[in-house]
């Protein structure tokens, strides 16, 4: 009797950003395979970042045509499985609900890939009403994927603990070779990801402009997309908890006018600011760095930190999310509290100051990287949470149009 397809509900580029690039890694690692037919329809709704999360009548069209391709799917295929990516807001989840509820009425086993590092802050902002319909509808889910063991308790009471599986990102590191770095005085730090304050941005300029003053050989290229208007900062803030989100609000004007104000004249910062960068053009700007920095106040498990743990740079990042798991303090990098300045700049200046140390670092990060973040490692993971045994294979099929 032929194995029934395990069938893929996930995002590709474009737009570029975690939860795209890391799917479509995923889904070039399975295509590699043979033995077992896992099904792809591309889930993507928004095809700009900045239109995520927006609730309008676009959105509701695009989302119906997603729906349908998935619904033409799973009645051609009878897959056994069904995975997607489980969403930590009202719009979202009222969205995912209509899939889990697809896959339940089809009788797939339906797992949620959860990549966030909030869905308690979700659930318990809720009200009362969305929280009996966030119970009702996890009820119908058979099982749920975290980034690390730590975020597990996201979901004490509102799904079994035992039914939590982990899996970490991965990368694909064939033809990957680690860069010489030839030492000079010049140190050049690196930062990718939205800048905004949730991601630490507003705080990895106020310790770069105090390092500056101590060490004028160091410059900072920065990458991503800058989101200013009111809507934006507001999902910035939903990122945020208690003290953060007060601190946020109380000085949003402050922090934007500083964000642009240090864009707006990068030259003078001695910084360099590369818009959003891909492919060879993202390889040759990590392989350029120095020093990796990420000082988010919140995070799943961030593509970033293992993109630069591949390329062989020391990280510096906050004790967020994954990030604990995945990066042992002193050996892979520093990792300190969100919103502290000062002990971010002084971990900086650590690795700023000596060459030896960001060596050292750098070849343990790649070395850990290859070894346990192996693409082909994790999409075999991913098989055996989906099916319940190990698989040596799979084929894929696209069931996605853009």
């Amino acid at each position: 009797m032929k194995q029934k397809p395990i069938l893929l509900f996930l995002p590709t580029p474009p737009p570029y950003a975690g939860p795209e690039v890391a799917s479509d890694l995923l889904l070039r690692a399975l295509a590699k395979l043979e033995g077992v037919e896992v099904v792809h329809v591309r889930s993507n709704v928004r095809q700009d970042n900045r239109a995520k999360g927006n609730f309008n009548f676009s959105g509701i069209v695009s989302f119906a045509r997603v729906y349908g391709r998935l619904l033409g799917a799973i009645i051609r295929h009878r897959p056994s499985a069904l995975c997607f990516l489980l969403s930590s807001n009202r719009v979202g989840f009222i969205r995912d609900s209509t899939v889990i509820f697809t896959g339940w009425l089809f009788r797939c086993r339906v797992t949620g890939h959860y990549r966030g590092a909030h869905f308690d802050k979700f659930y318990r902002l809720s009200s009362p009403t969305l929280k009996w319909f966030v119970r009702t509808v996890l009820k119908m889910v058979d099982g749920i994927i975290v980034q690390a063991a730590a975020l597990r308790n996201m979901f004490a009471g509102l799904f079994p603990l035992d039914g939590i599986a982990v899996l970490p990102n991965g990368l694909d590191f064939d033809g990957w070779n680690l860069p010489t770095r030839i030492q000079s005085e010049r140190v050049r730090l690196l930062f990718v990801g939205h800048l905004t304050f949730a991601k630490g941005f507003y705080d990895l300029i106020v310790a770069y402009d105090e390092l500056r003053a101590r060490h004028p050989q160091i410059e900072l290229w920065f990458a991503g997309e800058f989101m200013d208007n009111e809507r934006q900062k507001f999902r910035v803030a939903e990122l945020l908890d208690g003290d953060d989100q007060k601190y946020f609000f109380d000085h949003v004007t402050e922090i934007s006018d500083r964000i642009k104000s240090f864009m707006d004249n990068e030259q003078a910062h001695d910084a360099k600011y590369l818009g959003r960068i891909a492919g060879d053009e993202k390889r040759s700007v990590f392989e350029s760095a120095d020093i990796f920095v990420l000082p988010s106040y919140t995070e799943g498990f961030s593509m970033a930190v293992l993109e630069a743990m591949g390329y062989g740079l020391p990280i510096v990042a906050t004790k967020v999310g994954a990030l604990p798991e995945v990066l042992q303090d002193g050996v892979h990098g520093f990792l300190v509290d969100r919103r502290d300045p000062k002990a971010l700049a002084d971990r900086l200046e650590k690795l700023i100051q000596s060459p030896s140390l960001r060596k050292q670092i750098g070849d343990s990060n790649a070395a850990h990287a290859r070894a346990s973040y192996d693409i082909n490692l994790v999409g075999r993971q991913l098989l055996r949470i989906l099916s319940g045994k190990q698989e040596d294979a799979a084929k894929i099929i696209t069931c996605s149009s853009t």
